[in-house]
């Protein structure tokens, strides 16, 4: 008898580690459509964060619109500098005459032909001295809205760092549930191993078998979907960082941890007490609050444009011009002409057309500073709401703490006592399933805390990209 339960033994500890083994083997050996004969590419958070900076659509196009705003600005500049141009022309002049005037005599049908040439060249110049302030306000107006455009692409890169952020997390979490799912399955197949074998000797009813049976199939439809949802992670990581999906990339970063210290809450605490301060910091830090104000000063300018047509225009200008009949320098510089002077234009009616471009101005001026003062009340909520958010991760972190802990203590009684015949397979598996739920909520309160406070860098403007 001691002989038959040792071989017993021997033959489910040998199951039981072939089974443990394809399940590894499950999760460890890449799919057909994964497998890549170049070595895969390491990439950490750092790394992915500042590709993301190079290659994201968001960014190159944010980009594209600064690049604009800047060409803008040269425009703006040069609408105060003299314009200049030269010009040259030659017209010939052939007059067919069919009589030819002979004095004393008259007309005589006698045919002759007279060509003339006409040779000009010039340069000219002209400044406007005076438009109502509307030259000096359109610098302003296009310095200002370069500087917004500026902090625009700056904030645009700090979000897109943040989505790098999310995304990166996003990866190392759903790897996590899927080694949580592969040992949950270890763990099931051993015990479906177990409970063959205990019924082939009569110790264990046919039922407790279809029992694993089924929950073995479950286990192995979880690791499925968790193993696709860490693909489809890792998909949306590349796609964000405009890479190549169909290349292999390690997803590694040692400085991201998956356990928390808990003396971390104090000192994080500690950091984001003074609620004043913070909203503070978030003022001065935030590229959209400082390109919001850039849009009230844009659009403050763009009211006095506006109002410039009201004032009389001050231009000088000045031209010189040289004319021959022939083509010859000294015959063109024996025909000079220069020509100068001052030229005031008001326009005293315009059919309303300038009282309509003043309202429209000061339109956009009141919708600017609507905007500033509803950035200003958006960093507020979003404080706030990051504040208890980060509150709550803490929370929810370490009341999984606690969660495993009596979950991993209900497994093992509840294994005990299924092992003594004092427990059913519905408490065991029932405290399986809570064990992983249990691990589960672990692994989420992880990346959901580092999460908020990578939010909360992004309210207060502090991203690093």
């Amino acid at each position: 008898m001691v002989h038959k339960n040792v071989a017993v033994h021997f033959m489910l500890f040998r199951s039981g580690a072939i089974l443990a083994a394809l399940a590894l083997f499950f999760v460890i050996v890449p799919s057909p459509l994964s497998a890549q004969t170049e070595k895969p590419l390491s990439l950490t958070m750092s790394q992915a964060v500042r590709i993301a900076g190079e290659r994201n659509t968001q960014v190159i196009q944010a980009g594209y619109a600064t690049d604009a705003s800047q060409a803008a600005v040269l425009a703006a500049y040069g609408n105060l500098m003299p314009s200049l141009s030269v010009s040259g022309s030659w017209n010939r002049n052939q007059l067919d005459r069919k009589f030819t005037y002979i004095q004393n005599v008259g007309y005589l049908p006698i045919p002759s032909v007279s060509v003339s040439n006409s040779f000009s060249t010039g340069v000219s110049t002209g400044v406007t001295l005076f438009n109502g302030f509307a030259n000096t306000a359109g610098v302003n107006e296009a310095v200002s809205s370069n500087l917004a455009t500026q902090y625009s692409l700056d904030r645009t890169r700090q979000s897109v760092a943040y989505g790098v952020q999310g995304a990166y997390l996003n990866v190392l979490r759903t790897e996590q549930l899927v080694r949580v799912n592969a040992e949950n399955l270890t763990r099931d197949s051993v015990s479906l191993v177990r409970s063959q074998e205990a019924n082939r000797v009569g110790s264990v009813a046919v039922s407790d078998v279809y029992r694993w049976e089924v929950t073995v199939a479950n286990d192995q439809v979880l690791l499925v979907q968790a193993q696709n949802n860490y693909a489809k992670a890792k998909a949306d990581l590349l796609s964000l960082l405009s890479l190549d999906v169909t290349k292999e990339y390690v997803i590694s970063d040692p400085s991201i941890t998956s356990e928390i210290d808990t003396t971390e809450f104090a000192a994080t605490n500690a950091h984001y007490t003074n609620f004043p301060t913070l909203y503070e910091s978030a003022i001065e830090a935030r590229p959209d609050y400082k390109g919001a104000v850039a849009s009230v000063d844009a659009a403050s300018s763009s009211v006095t444009m506006a109002r410039g047509t009201y004032y009389p225009s001050v231009s000088f200008f000045a031209s010189q011009g040289l004319n021959s009949q022939v083509l010859n320098i000294e015959a063109l510089k024996a025909n000079q002409s220069l020509f100068w002077g001052l030229q005031v234009q008001w326009n005293l009616f315009d059919r309303l057309q300038t009282n309509n471009r003043i309202q429209s101005a000061q339109a956009s001026y009141r919708g600017a500073e609507e905007q500033l003062a509803q950035t200003q009340r958006t960093i507020q909520s979003d404080l706030k709401k990051g504040l208890l958010d980060l509150d709550a991760a803490e929370k929810s972190y370490i009341a999984s703490i606690k969660g495993v802990r009596s979950a991993e203590l209900d497994r093992k009684t509840a294994a005990e006592k299924y092992n003594l015949g004092a427990g059913t397979i519905l408490d065991l598996t029932f405290a399986n399933a809570n064990y992983v739920q249990a691990m589960t909520n672990k692994i989420n309160a992880v990346y959901t805390y580092i999460d908020a406070k990578n939010h909360l860098d992004l309210i207060l403007g502090t991203t690093k990209y």
